[in-house]
C-alpha cells in the first residue's frame, strides 16, 4: 500500500516538475527570440543575457534532478508488465532532457527549440504511460 503512495506522489511530482520545466524553457525560448530580433548590444542586456542562461541550466539541472528519481521510484514500484514501456519512454525522455541542458550550455535558441520539441512529445508520451499505472 506504501509503495501505491509512493508511486502516484512521484507521477504528480513528475508531471507538475516536467510541466513547469517545460514551460519555462517555451517561456526562455520565447524572450531569447524576442532579444534576438532586437538585436540591441547593450552591456546590461548582455549581463542579464548571461544569468539568464546560467540560471536556466541550473533549473533544468535541478528539475531534471528531480525527475530521474521520482523516475526511478516508479520505475522501481511499476507492474512488471509497464516496466519495459516506462523504461523506454523514461530514457527517451530523459535523453531530451539532456539534449535541452547540452543546447542551453552552447546557448543555441535554435537548437533549444527543437529539443524542446523533442522533450514535450517525448514527456507527453510519458505521461499517458504513467497514467495507466494502478
Amino acid at each position: 500500500m506504501d509503495s501505491m503512495k509512493s508511486t502516484k506522489g512521484s507521477v504528480q511530482r513528475i508531471k507538475q516538475c516536467a510541466n513547469d520545466l517545460m514551460v519555462l524553457m517555451e517561456e526562455e525560448i520565447v524572450v531569447h527570440k524576442e532579444e534576438e530580433e532586437e538585436e540591441e548590444e547593450e552591456e546590461v542586456k548582455e549581463e542579464d543575457g548571461e544569468i539568464c542562461w546560467d540560471l536556466m541550466g541550473r533549473d533544468l539541472i535541478l528539475k531534471s534532478t528531480f525527475l530521474f528519481c521520482d523516475l526511478t521510484n516508479v520505475l522501481s514500484n511499476a507492474p512488471l508488465h509497464h516496466k519495459a514501456n516506462l523504461t523506454l519512454l523514461a530514457n527517451n525522455f530523459l535523453f531530451y532532457i539532456d539534449e535541452l541542458g547540452q543546447t542551453v550550455k552552447k546557448r543555441s535558441i535554435t537548437g533549444m527549440k527543437i529539443c524542446h520539441q523533442d522533450a514535450a512529445l517525448a514527456l507527453n508520451q510519458l505521461m499517458d504511460a504513467l497514467m495507466l499505472l494502478p
